[in-house]
C-alpha cells in the first residue's frame, strides 16, 4: 500500500504510482421536528461531527440555513486547520435575512474546494440571496474538474453581498469557462443577466481563469451599488472585470497583471454594452508582465457602449509586450462622451516589438470622449504603429475628441492617427501638426515625463509641475495627496518630499512551514511605489503595491518595505516573522483492498491521534465501501498541532465485489483453486517448487499465525478457519515471496 504525505513522502508497500483524488463526503444532519432558526455563533470544523454549535462541513452549514432560516445574525467561523473542504455548497434565499440579520461566513483561509464540470460549476453558490458576507475563504479549483468553474456563484439575483479578502485559484486554466467571482443569471454562463444590487466586492485575489470578477445585471432595474475595489487579479484570459447592465458601479484601486504566454484577446476592466451608464473606473494598477501575445490586443480599459462613464488616476504601465498589440484605453462606440482624465500611460518598454501601441483610442468614430491631464509617455519602439491618440476611420477630426491639457511624449511616434484598422491611415506625427487640423490640444504639450522607471512611472520632471486643468470631481490624486490648483497631469501630483515611513506592516508574526500569508501596508501619502524586501521566504506577487503575498518554507524570515515616489524614499519598515513546525503525520490502514457489502470500518492509524480522515465514504471517523463504491478511494489524515499547524498524509483503500480473487497469474505464481474461494480450496505452488512458509494477516494487517512447510500443495481450510478478507505472504523455495488477498467465502 502506498502512503503519499503531503510536504513530503514515504516508501509505500505496493508499487501502485497513481492516487485518486479525495472528495469529502457530506454529511447529512438528522433536523428536529420543529427546526429552530439560526442565531448567533457557529462553528464549522471537520474534526467535530454536526451537533450544538458546529457543523462538520460546508454542506451541513447551508442544509441548515435553507431548512431552518434565521432569526437574527449568524456567523459561521471556519475553524483554523480543519481543512481543506471537497465539497460543493449551495446556499439558498435565507427565510429571515434583513438589515439586521445578516449571515457572516468567515473561512480563515481555509480551503474549500470542488470537482466541478459544464452543469455544475460552482464550488460556492449563493442563489438569490441577500444579507450575506464570505470573508478570507480560499477556493482552489480541482484539477480533475473536466470543464466549467465558478469560485463564488452569486446566482438569479443577490442584494447586499459582500466577498471580501477571498482568493481564488484558477491557476493554469485560460478558459472562458472559469471565472473567479460571478454574479450571473445562469447556472451555465457568465454572460446571462441577473438582478444584482449592493454586492461589494473587495480585498480578494484571482489567478487565471477567463474572468476574475464578473457581474451582469438585468436591463431594468439596471444593477446598483456595484464595487469591486482593491483586488488583486492575475493572468485573466478574457476581462479582469466585467460589467453589463449596471448602473453607478465603481471599479476602483484594482492591481491586474497577465504574466502567462497564452495568446489570446483580453482585457483588464470592460464596460459592456449600452445599459452600462454612469460607472467609475479610477485608481487602477494596471501591467503586463506578458512578453509573446501573437498578433491579438490586449486592452487595459475598454469602454465598449454605455454613456456618464469617468474613468481617471488610473496607472498603465510596465507593458513588457514584444509581440502582439496594446490599447491603454479604448472607447468603442460613438457619442458615448466618457470623461477620461488623470491617467498615466507608461509604454516604455526597452525591448522592441513587433505589435500596434495605442494610448487612447476610439473603435468606431466621433465618441466624442472628453480627454483631460492625462500623461502619456510611449518611448518603446515598434514595427507596428505607434500613436498616442487614434481616430475611427470616419471620424470627424475636429470634434471626434475633445482633448485638452495633456502630456503625450512619443519619440518615433505619433501624437494622433485616423484610422486605427487601417493598413494605411492618417497620421499625424507632432503636436502642431495635430492642433492645427483637429484644433484640438491647444494647451498639450510634449514633455519626458522622467518617470522614475517603468515600474514606478510617477513623473520627475518638475516643467511638468501644476500644467493640468483643475478638476472638481478629481479632488485627490492616486496616491491621496490633495490636487493642486491648477492641477498636474497624470495620475501623480509631483512631490516635493519623499513619502513618509509606512506605520504597520499588518501580518502574521509566526507562520507555519511552507505557508503563504498575505502583508499589507496602509496606503502612504504621496507615495507612488512600495518596494518589499523578503529574506528568508519567497515574494510571490505584489511587488510595487501596499500589499504582497509571500511563500515561507522552513527557516525564519523578515519582511521589510519602503514607500517610494520621484523625491525619493522613506525610511524602512520590517517585521520579524518565526516559523512554526508543522506536525509529523503518518497514516497506516492496512488492507489496501475492502469488500463493498462490508460494514463501515473505523479508521485507526492516523498519527499523532486526535486529527481528522476524510475522503470518499469516509464520515464520523468511519470509512463506508458501499458509500464509496467500488474502485481505488484516498483517505486523508490531517492533524492540527497546538501551534495552529497541520498536516496530512493519504493513503488508499480498494473496494471490490469480492466475488473471489482474480486467477490470471501463470503458473509461475502461487495459485489458489477452485476460483471463487471456500475453506476447500487448495494453495498450488509455481511449477517446480514448494511452498516453505505462510504469514497470515486479517482484514486490519494484524498478523493472525506463522507457518513453516515444504508442500506444493496446502489445503486452505489448514491456514484460515472461516471465512473473510486475509492478506496472505507466500515463501517458496525459488526463493521468491508473494502476497495474496484472499476473499474466502463460506
Amino acid at each position: 500500500m502506498m502512503n503519499t504525505r503531503i510536504n513530503h513522502s514515504k516508501s509505500g508497500h505496493f508499487p501502485w504510482n497513481w492516487l485518486v483524488p479525495a472528495f469529502l463526503a457530506v454529511n447529512c444532519m438528522m433536523m428536529p421536528a420543529t427546526a429552530q432558526p439560526l442565531a448567533g455563533n457557529y462553528s464549522i470544523d471537520a474534526t467535530q461531527a454536526t451537533g450544538g454549535t458546529n457543523f462538520h462541513s460546508f454542506g451541513d452549514f447551508a442544509s441548515a440555513l435553507n431548512i431552518n432560516g434565521i432569526s437574527a445574525t449568524v456567523t459561521a467561523t471556519v475553524v483554523p486547520g480543519s481543512g481543506p473542504y471537497t465539497e460543493q455548497v449551495v446556499i439558498n434565499t435565507i427565510q429571515g435575512s434583513g438589515p439586521n440579520a445578516w449571515v457572516n461566513l468567515e473561512g480563515n483561509g481555509e480551503i474549500l474546494t470542488a470537482v466541478t464540470n459544464t452543469t455544475d460549476r460552482h464550488v460556492l453558490r449563493l442563489a438569490n440571496v441577500q444579507y450575506f458576507t464570505v470573508n478570507n475563504l480560499h477556493i482552489v479549483r480541482d484539477t480533475t474538474s473536466p470543464a466549467g468553474f465558478y469560485g463564488i456563484h452569486i446566482y438569479g439575483s443577490g442584494n447586499f453581498i459582500n466577498i471580501t479578502n477571498c482568493e481564488v485559484d484558477m491557476s493554469g486554466t485560460t478558459s472562458t469557462l472559469y471565472g473567479g467571482i460571478v454574479a450571473s443569471g445562469s447556472l451555465t454562463s457568465i454572460l446571462v443577466t441577473g438582478d444584482f444590487h449592493n454586492l461589494n466586492i473587495t480585498g480578494n485575489t484571482t489567478w487565471g481563469g477567463g474572468y476574475g470578477a464578473s457581474v451582469f445585471g438585468l436591463i431594468n432595474p439596471l444593477a446598483s451599488n456595484i464595487v469591486i475595489s482593491n483586488n488583486q487579479f492575475t493572468n485573466f484570459h478574457s476581462n479582469g472585470v466585467y460589467l453589463r447592465e449596471t448602473d453607478g458601479a465603481i471599479v476602483s484601486g484594482n492591481y491586474f497583471d497577465k504574466t502567462t504566454s497564452n495568446v489570446t484577446s483580453c482585457n483588464a476592466i470592460q464596460l459592456a454594452q449600452a445599459a452600462n451608464i454612469n460607472a467609475q473606473v479610477f485608481n487602477n494598477f494596471i501591467q503586463i508582465t506578458q512578453t509573446q501575445n501573437g498578433s491579438m490586443t490586449i486592452r487595459g480599459i475598454y469602454l465598449f457602449n454605455g454613456t456618464g462613464h469617468k474613468v481617471y488616476n488610473n496607472v498603465i504601465h510596465n507593458i513588457n509586450l514584444q509581440a502582439g498589440n496594446f490599447t491603454a484605453i479604448e472607447v468603442r462606440t460613438g457619442a458615448t462622451a466618457p470623461q477620461i482624465c488623470f491617467n498615466t500611460i507608461s509604454i516604455d518598454n526597452p525591448n522592441p516589438c513587433t505589435g500596434n501601441f495605442y494610448g487612447i483610442k476610439e473603435e468606431l468614430s466621433n465618441t466624442n470622449a472628453v480627454l483631460r491631464n492625462n500623461m502619456l509617455s510611449m518611448t518603446a519602439t515598434t514595427s507596428g504603429f505607434k500613436s498616442a491618440l487614434v481616430l475611427g476611420s470616419s471620424a470627424t477630426v475636429t470634434t471626434a475628441f475633445n482633448s485638452d491639457y495633456n502630456d503625450i511624449w512619443i519619440p518615433g511616434g505619433n501624437v494622433a492617427q485616423k484610422g486605427g484598422g487601417l493598413t494605411t491611415p492618417v497620421l499625424y506625427t507632432d503636436l502642431a501638426t495635430w492642433q492645427s487640423v483637429s484644433s484640438q490640444d491647444i494647451h498639450t504639450v510634449t514633455i519626458d515625463p522622467v518617470f522614475v522607471s517603468p515600474l514606478y512611472p510617477q513623473p520627475a520632471n518638475t516643467f511638468l509641475d501644476n500644467l493640468g486643468i483643475a478638476i472638481p470631481w478629481v479632488p485627490l490624486d492616486v496616491t491621496g495627496i490633495t490636487r493642486g490648483d491648477p492641477p498636474d497631469m497624470g495620475a501623480y501630483e509631483l512631490s516635493s518630499t519623499p513619502p513618509p515611513t509606512p506605520d504597520t506592516i499588518y501580518g502574521v508574526t509566526e507562520a507555519c512551514e511552507f505557508s503563504v500569508q498575505n502583508f499589507t501596508v496602509s496606503t502612504v501619502p504621496g507615495a507612488s511605489s512600495y518596494v518589499w524586501t523578503v529574506t528568508g521566504a519567497s515574494l510571490v506577487s505584489g511587488q510595487g503595491s501596499a500589499s504582497i503575498v509571500v511563500a515561507f518554507s522552513n527557516t525564519a524570515a523578515q519582511i521589510s518595505v519602503y514607500a517610494s515616489n520621484a523625491m525619493g524614499n522613506s525610511g524602512t519598515l520590517s517585521l520579524a516573522v518565526g516559523i512554526l513546525p508543522l506536525p509529523a503525520v503518518t497514516l497506516n490502514l492496512p488492507p489496501d483492498t475492502l469488500c463493498l457489502n462490508w460494514p463501515p470500518l473505523t479508521l485507526t492509524g492516523g498519527n499523532p491521534p486526535g486529527g481528522t480522515y476524510t475522503g470518499p465514504g469516509v464520515s464520523n471517523g468511519q470509512f463506508d465501501p458501499a458509500g464509496a463504491g467500488t474502485g481505488t478511494h484516498t483517505i486523508t489524515y490531517t492533524f492540527t498541532a497546538t501551534n495552529g499547524c497541520s498536516a496530512s498524509d493519504t493513503t488508499f483503500f480498494n473496494v471490490a465485489v469480492c466475488t473471489g480473487i482474480t486467477d490470471t497469474k501463470p503458473e509461475t505464481h502461487v495459485r489458489a483453486v477452485p476460483n471463487p474461494l471456500s475453506l476447500q480450496s487448495m494453495l498450488h505452488a509455481p511449477a517446480g517448487s514448494h511452498i516453505t512458509g505462510l504469514s497470515l494477516f486479517d482484514a486490519r494487517g494484524q498478523l493472525l499465525k506463522t507457518l513453516s512447510m515444504k508442500s506444493d500443495l496446502i489445503p486452505l481450510a489448514g491456514i484460515v478457519t472461516e471465512p473473510g478478507l486475509y492478506i496472505l505472504r507466500v515463501i517458496t523455495d525459488k526463493p521468491s515471496a508473494e502476497t495474496l488477498k484472499l476473499v474466502v467465502a463460506e
